[in-house]
């Protein structure tokens, strides 16, 4: 069996479409605006998605293994680092 790399979204109509992603998303989180974000557990990153499907990726946070995602105050997302037992924060560019 093979699984593919997506999110979807689904309408109150009922509608359903699914976007790509780099990798499997592992933590799904409410974002800013009209976004989602999750993490790349592989990757040692995390992701932000809006509603029309375009990603943008996170600089690489070493050694991470990114879990338990978040939204804070302003533009800011924290994270935490299961790999290394670290609290993050960081913001993506607008």
């Amino acid at each position: 069996m093979s699984f593919t790399a997506e999110l979807g979204r689904i309408t109150p109509a009922g509608d359903i479409t699914f976007f790509s992603t780099p990798t499997h998303p592992e933590q799904i989180a409410r974002g800013h605006g009209n976004t989602l974000l999750f993490t790349e557990f592989g990757l040692t990153k995390i992701a932000q998605m809006t509603t029309d499907g375009v990603v943008t990726e996170s600089k690489e946070f070493r050694f991470s293994e990114p879990t338990g995602i978040t939204a804070g105050a302003g533009k800011s997302i924290w994270f935490l680092g299961y790999g290394n037992n670290n609290l993050y924060s960081t913001a993506f560019p607008r």
